[in-house]
């Protein structure tokens, strides 16, 4: 049965044409228009210049988003440090999957907005959070 079909996939790859740029000419050392380092754009909401800070927290997915406005409501904006924060009390809150809210969090931690001051580890697990200064403010003029 095997052979049967041989002589069709054969025939079938002889058959195919790869495009290539035969019939064009290309220099690889002019570069593309868009790789022209003057082009720029200037972002803007209402002719207000946006911040790195803006732009950060206007780039957050929805998800890191909920998760940073919910950590900002149990701040303790003097010591800038959350209380203790049991992961299964945040699921409750938050109604997403656990595995969501690890992968929104560890990245929230790693682009700069959070950090994780203390923390247990395993069943029972809690952990204390503080937000970088500037993520505040820009939450608190929310």
């Amino acid at each position: 049965m095997v052979d049967k079909f041989k002589g069709k996939i054969s025939s079938a790859i002889g058959s195919v044409h790869i495009r290539g740029n035969e019939n064009h000419d290309f220099d690889e050392t002019t570069p593309a228009p868009y790789d022209n380092p003057k082009l720029s754009t200037r972002l803007s909401v209402r002719n207000k210049r946006i911040s790195s800070v803006d732009l950060k927290i206007i780039m957050l997915s929805e998800c890191e988003l909920k998760y940073l406005r919910f950590l900002y409501g149990c701040l303790d904006i003097k010591n800038n440090i959350t209380p203790p924060i049991f992961v299964s009390y945040l699921l409750d809150k938050v109604n997403h999957p656990i595995n969501t809210l690890k992968s929104s969090l560890a990245r929230l931690e790693k682009k700069g907005f959070i950090k994780r001051e203390s923390f247990k580890s395993g069943r029972g697990g809690w952990t204390v959070y503080s937000i970088n200064k500037e993520v505040v403010k820009q939450l608190g003029a929310d």
